[in-house]
């Protein structure tokens, strides 16, 4: 009987792609990706085509190839019926299941001179290599595909003949793969410039996190269909935002559970994003981890949309810059995000009062010309974007779609420029209104249908280049998102933000100081899981749900989460408890200004201080207490489905922040004689290294036996030196060098209990490659 049996399925490529796990693959390195052993199967933020746990990105060749070769190697064991004669040739192809449930052929390899039988009489199974897979391409023979794309789920292989009639050899067993094709590396920087004229962008570390291929990257099987290869070649990147914008829109629209929605009560964004920008936290956003969102939130993943859009280089085609607004104004009746088809919205004529449960009543649409319990956009930010290689620059905003002529709901996909999308958003009503005219903002800064300067610098009103002081001191500071799932040093807020911010920040600041000042200490108290729960529920009906701990230079920030806490009589939600742990006094203070900066509503009106203060400065919002407290800044919150309206359930909230701030100073130190975790390495670590080289550098031996509840390693320069996430349970920091250059390597740990970080930075020089590469 005719048998074909996959071994083995590896992949190689020159890009990188980050898994679920956040591990990468090494550049031009074998490695696995499908075994009939291992599970493969991942379908975290998948788009219902599969995923794998070893996703691989390609590089989308130039011109005008008939076939894409891959960095695909297989081997199988065949048993050949005898009709497979000697002199003749076999071919290896895969079919994936298509949208309308028929298999659809994508991969085939290149003839295969048929191996010599070792028995005439009795077929004996042989082992095969198939070391030339390739692709037919999207618009084969016609142009290199210009935009990322996706094949992925499961692959269904068989084996035909070069004799035509003969039949084929089907392989049983279907093999999970997730192939992905990119024109160029990603986006890697840089965050800082010293001159408006240079060009900051995203710092995606050199690789491709998968979250975001499988969001954005189209699908190969069922995207191009009816796309026409001439046109397409220069309609492609409006093609592309308009199909990115309509994904972030159908994530929440129609309403549904378990989906995000706009707030309708002021909050700040849960997702790690300010009036500038900030580390967009991905993973949380691909979990739906907190169920409302607002305009900063749809900014990034836009912006990250657009970063997945690039030329060979890597450079972003679509030149995305975050632009905030303040002012912003009162908007015209539309679909907030996550409200379309919801039971609270009434359409027609939409909702033009976001934020409607601030007030009482709280109505999503106040009748015209009343602005009683109207709330406005006091600030907004929004995507602008070059859609058509150089021309006029498009607005791309999921925040609110407006009706257009047809009373089609849409989110802005690049068709309007700033001053139709003021136009067609903002309602300024009588022109004699001076409450009206005062909130609106003017959004067309610049000559109409001329775009900023793509530097990604924010702009307000009438204001010009906005630098962002902060690391290092006196560059320009990137504007936007700077990075993923990452925890950003936190700078010190920006020297010039406008005037009316920098005062309300200020003035809320002020009014939550402590009277009674407290000692000047580090908190050494221990924050353990095994601490820090029992503390929590006390005997609450609270259930323990998760922790997370992620660090950075000189910085770590705890976070765990409980579900089954008392929202009201009704509703029951989590409570979350965020602790970042600093190395000074002034960045925790930084970090409560940074926070500040998360919200889009006036902060005067949602932020208050605590009837008692606690710490040095203590501040509340409807379902939020913060306060700072020495080298810490704390945050206590509830959030579930429904939005919390009832202020009773503050009063819990209070109490247990009470609580947890008197354990906090049970036990002050004076710095540096807090608990730390040591970073002493057992040999020093390299100056000098070449390209391939895997450098391990090893704890002492004390030192890994105190092991730090969570470590990190990173490079300035992912395109020059790699760095495994941690280190490993012997205490071993793991990196590769893999281009020529200068990089500073660091090394960070947080102590098990108290959490305090500790790091250490090494300059290392990467010279051309050795004849070794990366001994595994």
């Amino acid at each position: 009987m005719a048998t074909f049996v996959i071994s083995q399925i590896t992949a190689r490529s020159p890009l990188m792609t980050e898994n679920t796990a956040r591990a990468i693959n090494l550049p031009d390195i074998w490695f696995t990706i499908w075994n009939p052993t291992d599970n493969f199967v991942d379908d975290v933020a998948s788009d219902g085509f599969g995923g794998s746990t070893a996703p691989v990105t390609f590089r989308i060749p130039v011109g005008n190839p008939l076939k894409y070769q891959l960095g695909l190697s297989m081997t199988a064991m065949v048993i050949f019926p005898q009709t497979f004669v000697e002199g003749s040739s076999f071919t290896v192809r895969a079919a994936l299941m298509g949208t309308d449930g028929s298999l659809a052929e994508v991969l085939e390899s290149a003839e295969i001179p048929m191996p010599i039988q070792p028995s005439p009489v009795q077929p004996v199974p042989i082992p095969i290599t198939v070391s030339e897979l390739g692709i037919i391409p999207p618009f084969a023979g016609m142009l290199a595909c210009p935009v990322p794309f996706r094949w992925a789920g499961d692959f269904h292989w068989r084996i035909t003949s070069s004799i035509d009639g003969l039949q084929e050899i089907k392989c049983l067993v279907a093999t999970r793969l997730e192939l992905c094709w990119a024109r160029g590396p990603p986006p890697n920087g840089p965050s800082y410039v010293d001159s408006i004229d240079q060009k900051v962008a995203i710092r995606l570390k050199n690789r491709y996190p998968i979250g975001l291929n499988r969001w954005f990257f189209a699908n190969g099987l069922k995207d191009f269909a009816g796309l026409q290869a001439s046109s397409f070649n220069t309609e492609f990147p409006a093609w592309y935002a308009k199909r990115a914008m309509e994904i972030i829109w159908d994530w929440g629209n129609p309403h549904r559970d378990n989906r995000p929605m706009y707030a309708s009560i002021a909050q700040p964004s849960r997702y790690g994003m300010g009036f500038c920008g900030g580390s967009f936290q991905l993973g949380d956003w691909f979990r739906n981890r907190y169920p409302h969102v607002i305009c900063f939130d749809l900014a990034a993943i836009t912006q990250c949309a657009c970063a997945l859009l690039v030329d060979d280089g890597g450079r972003e085609i679509l030149d995305s810059t975050w632009v905030f607004q303040q002012p912003n104004g009162y908007i015209k009746p539309g679909i907030l995000y996550g409200y379309q088809g919801n039971a609270g919205t009434p359409w027609p004529p939409g909702i033009n009062n976001p934020g409607f449960l601030n007030n009482i009543p709280n109505n999503p649409f106040v009748g015209p010309p009343s602005l009683t319990n109207r709330n406005p956009f006091t600030t907004h930010a929004w995507i602008e974007a070059t859609i058509n290689f150089g021309g006029s620059r498009g607005v791309l905003d999921a925040t609110l779609a407006v009706p257009d002529g047809q009373n089609m709901i849409n989110p802005e996909f690049g068709l309007r420029n700033r001053a139709t999308y003021a136009e067609a958003h903002i309602d300024k009503g009588n022109p004699e209104n001076p409450v009206m005219q005062a909130a609106a903002g003017n959004l067309n800064n610049f000559t109409s249908g001329v775009g900023p300067p793509s530097t990604g610098n924010c702009y307000v009103n009438n204001d010009s280049a906005y630098p962002h002081l902060g690391i290092p001191p006196g560059d320009i500071a990137r504007v936007g998102v700077f990075s993923v799932n990452e925890l950003m040093p936190i700078p010190p807020p920006p020297s010039d933000l406008p005037i009316a911010i920098r005062a309300e920040i200020e003035t809320v600041i002020g009014g939550g100081m402590n009277p009674d000042v407290p000692v000047k200490a580090f908190s050494d108290a221990s924050l353990s899981n095994d601490t820090m729960i029992p503390l929590i529920i006390g005997s609450s009906s609270m259930v323990y749900d998760d922790s997370t701990l992620i660090l950075n230079a000189g910085i770590s920030r705890l976070r765990i989460t409980f579900t089954n806490a008392e929202y009201n009589r009704t509703f029951r939600a989590k409570l979350e408890l965020s602790v970042h742990v600093f190395n000074d006094y002034e960045h925790s203070v930084n970090a409560l200004t940074s926070h500040l900066m998360k919200y889009q509503a006036s902060l005067s009106d949602i932020i208050s201080p605590l009837a008692t203060a606690i710490g040095v400065i203590s501040l509340k919002d409807r379902g939020a207490i913060f306060w700072v407290r020495g080298n810490q800044f704390i945050h206590l919150s509830l959030y579930g489905p429904q939005e919390m309206t009832d202020p009773a359930t503050m009063a819990g909230l209070d109490e247990l922040a009470r609580r947890v701030d008197a354990h906090l100073q049970s036990r002050l130190v004076q710095p540096p004689n807090q608990r730390r975790a040591a970073l002493r390495l057992r040999d020093p670590a390299p100056a000098v290294v070449k390209v391939g080289d895997r450098i391990d550098l090893v704890l002492k031996d004390e030192d890994t036996k105190i092991n730090a509840a969570e470590t990190w390693a990173d490079s300035s320069d992912h395109c020059i030196m790699l760095a495994q996430r941690s280190a490993d349970d012997n205490g071993v920091f793991t990196f590769f060098a893999v281009a020529p250059g200068e990089v500073e390597i660091l090394l960070a740990a947080a102590h098990c209990e108290t959490m305090h970080p500790s790091y250490v930075r090494y300059t290392v020089k990467v010279l051309e490659a050795g004849t070794e590469r990366y001994k595994l």
